[in-house]
């Protein structure tokens, strides 16, 4: 590969970080640019006619590598591919400011000798670098590295991707730069759209072959930007068609605007090995990088890969059938304390309740088929007796809650909005011990037939000890829910998560006293808002950290709390999942609120700010601050996380938008799947929380199984994938529709499907191989 060799016809870039949201690249250009016009095609073509010869009978691995010469640009397809849970390994080719040697680059497995990697994913072209001194270096990897990498995915028919790419870097005589160009940094007009053409009438995938992705600042008032290096193909270099363009770039050059290519494959002619470029910067801070990654990386694997896609919306509504105190809006301030009746107040009513079932229905209309989404209402049972008979929130809620029960997901809330933690902050218990009323005890268990009567229990003045308190906290609001809701009927159970708890504040969850009552009534799971887990798709294991008294816990306390909750319940802690706060703030229930709120902390006049907090140069609109929640939301939904968001009962008021009616929970939804409708067909699907549980535990299992796939070839004849793991676990491998798939569909039934184009299959292993034949 001696053109590859040549240091004269290097093109190479310096990528630089300017902010975290604004990403921009600066191309390094000098007389290099001149020498480079003479390659010719000669030399080019009868580099790629001597390519490797394909190898007939092997297993290759079902998995992905991923070099890079910047651990911060490996972030990117390192999410994309951890969000599938799929199979890969990261290379940073560059090792204490040294290119790493062949003993290092290890593309065939040491003892089997067979072919590890499926797909390889590169950061950038050349994979340059900064040597000790600072000085640019071209080439990440030295031309031997170079050459064996060509001659795997030539001998192996495997497909590279190149995230960004220079035109002049790929050393191909047809492909050059726009005008001589160094690069253009993107706007508010840069968008790429898909060309028409046989191939990307299949690569597409699930993403809208008609959709203009916009390369940064999706929303009007961003700035996150990109640097843009639009490529030409020279059609007199090639008439073999070696280069299919697949996406246009539209861009601003001065006053014009202009369309060049934005991505293109090459494939290797002789071979099965093709390469994808994009001509664009990439990163997890917008929304262009992960959206490609459902296109590129069922691409780069041929369409079969270890994991699943599924993009999940889980909205929580807290304390319903209690009210709320409203933003004041008269003295643009937050409700105080003593505004605690309406007009200040605010809570759902049965028109609410009954517009939000009818709103689900035409929103899952409306998104691509198989959407479900649906609202999950985290409930305070002492409002359905407090707020019964209030005249001020007529139509009453309360029994249009019991009959539209499956129209939702339901998860508890507490009974009466506690603070698990200990109740008003006192942890310590009642003078003299326990004082408690026995009767009252009974009733706080709910295990057989109970009539409460009465005032409520105060703590500490009724003689509860924290433990007793929340105890008579969960158990109660799970009475309520099956006694007054109807929550394990055989019609509504499906709706209901009973092994579920969302507490106030996200406290008690590492109180002895809270966790002994939750697990103690059956309790296993909650949810923590903005909470830092070791891995987003994991459930996270709250460790208890306070007891009885709310002190510190030593390691043999915490061993022995443990050490029992273990041996009584099988269980020792609450898993929680992550919970999203928005900017749809708890007291707000009209547009108006919501923006003389959020403009009070964040306006240019901004009331409740500090001197050096980030202000906007304008007031936003609601619909802006909707734009920017839905700019947030799509990247987690791209990534498949499932996050759940959080938000209040008085959220779902409906009020008049221009010619329909609305709630600002409807307006976020309709603003975090914006971009999910606008670039894919992906469903949207929402779990009720246990389900919710449920799907993450099955994902865990699968990341700790240690699952190994591959690809068994026989006279060059895709014949079977084969799973393995040294455990028991079920894995799950997905086929999607993707160009140039190569009989690589299963031939067995799909356990399930996801949207258009996904087909899922489970292998069942106990710690043994499975072989699920291909059509080949």
């Amino acid at each position: 590969m001696n053109l590859r060799k040549g240091q004269s016809c290097i093109i190479t870039y310096l990528v630089v970080k300017v902010t975290h949201l604004v990403v921009k690249s600066a191309f390094k250009m000098s007389s290099l640019l001149s020498r480079c016009a003479f390659i010719t095609a000669a030399a080019y073509f009868a580099t790629i006619a001597n390519a490797a010869p394909t190898s007939s009978n092997f297993t290759i691995g079902l998995k992905t590598l991923i070099l890079t010469s910047d651990d911060v640009a490996s972030f990117l397809p390192e999410q994309i591919l951890e969000s599938y849970g799929a199979s890969y390994d990261i290379l940073n080719v560059v090792q204490n400011f040294t290119p790493i040697t062949e003993n290092q680059l290890e593309l065939t497995d040491i003892t089997s000798g067979q072919p590890k990697y499926n797909s390889i994913v590169y950061t950038s072209v050349t994979l340059g670098y900064n040597d000790k001194d600072g000085v640019w270096q071209g080439y990440g990897l030295d031309a031997s590295n170079r050459d064996r990498l060509d001659a795997y995915c030539a001998e192996y028919g495997v497909r590279r991707v190149f995230l960004t790419a220079y035109p002049l870097d790929i050393q191909d005589p047809a492909i050059g730069v726009v005008d001589g160009a160094t690069g253009i940094e993107s706007d508010d007009i840069s968008t790429m759209r898909f060309v028409e053409n046989d191939m990307t009438s299949e690569l597409h995938n699930a993403l809208n072959l008609d959709a203009a992705f916009k390369i940064g600042q999706e929303i009007g008032f961003g700035t996150n930007k990109y640097w843009l290096t639009p490529a030409r193909v020279e059609a007199s270099l090639n008439q073999d068609n070696h280069i299919t363009p697949i996406m246009d770039l539209t861009y601003m050059t001065g006053k014009d605007l202009t369309r060049n290519i934005g991505a293109l494959v090459v494939a290797k002619l002789g071979t099965k090995a093709e390469d994808m470029y994009f001509f664009i910067t990439q990163d997890v801070f917008g929304l262009h990088g992960m959206t490609f990654g459902h296109m590129w990386f069922p691409w780069v694997t041929r369409g079969l890969f270890v994991g699943e896609r599924k993009v999940k919306l889980g909205t929580q509504f807290d304390e319903v059938f209690m009210d709320g105190i409203m933003y004041n809006t008269v003295e643009n301030r937050k409700g105080l304390f003593n505004e605690t009746t309406s007009p200040y107040t605010y809570r759902i009513t049965a028109d609410d309740l009954e517009a939000h079932s009818a709103a689900q229905e035409r929103m899952n209309q409306e998104l691509p088929e198989g959407s479900n989404i649906t609202l999950e209402m985290s409930f305070n049972g002492i409002g359905y007796g407090e707020f019964a008979d209030m005249e001020a929130y007529d139509p009453n809620m309360n029994t249009a809650a019991v009959e539209l029960f499956d129209e939702f997901s339901w998860v508890s809330h507490e009974w009466a909005k506690l603070n698990m933690d200990c109740f008003n902050g006192i942890c310590d218990a009642p003078m003299g011990g326990t004082q408690i009323d026995y009767n009252l005890l009974s009733c706080s268990d709910f295990n057989s037939s109970c009539s409460f009567a009465g005032d409520e229990p105060i703590y500490p003045t009724s003689g509860y000890t924290p433990y007793e308190y929340n105890r008579y906290e969960v158990s109660r609001n799970l009475y309520f829910a099956d006694e007054t809701l109807k929550a394990n009927s055989e019609e509504n159970a499906g709706s209901w998560s009973p092994t579920s708890l969302v507490s106030f504040n996200s406290t008690g969850y590492s109180y002895t006293e809270a966790v002994k009552a939750m697990l103690e009534k059956g309790v296993r799971y909650g949810a923590i808002v903005n909470l830092e887990t070791k891995n987003p798709y994991h459930l996270e294991e709250i460790e208890v950290v306070t007891g009885a008294e709310g002190k510190i816990l030593d390691t043999e306390q915490k061993n022995a709390f443990v050490a029992e909750m273990e041996m009584q319940h099988n269980a020792s802690a609450i898993k929680v999942v992550r919970r999203q706060a928005t900017r749809v703030y708890s007291d707000c229930s009209t547009p108006t609120q919501l923006t003389m709120e959020f403009n009070s902390l964040y306006g240019p006049n901004c009331v409740l700010c500090n001197n050096g907090s980030f202000r906007y140069e304008r007031d936003l609109t609601s619909d802006e601050i909707m734009s920017l929640d839905g700019f947030d939301a799509a990247k987690l939904l791209f990534a498949f996380r499932g996050d759940v968001y959080q938000f209040n009962q008085m959220n779902m008021r409906m009020y008049s938008k221009e010619s329909t009616d609305s709630s600002l929970a409807l307006d976020w939804i309709d603003a975090a799947t914006h971009w999910v409708r606008e670039y894919t067909s992906f469903p949207v699907y929402a779990y009720k929380f246990d389900d919710l549980v449920a799907d993450y535990l099955q994902r865990e299992e699968r990341d700790n199984c240690n699952i190994t796939a591959g690809i068994e070839y026989i006279d060059g004849v895709a014949t079977a994938v084969k799973v393995s793991s040294p455990n028991a676990c079920e894995a799950k491998l997905t086929y999607t529709t993707t160009s140039g798939q190569t009989g690589l569909k299963p031939k067995i039934d799909a356990t399930n499907t996801y949207g258009t184009t996904d087909s899922i299959y489970t292998a069942k292993i106990n710690m043994d191989t499975v072989s699920i034949p291909l059509e080949g």
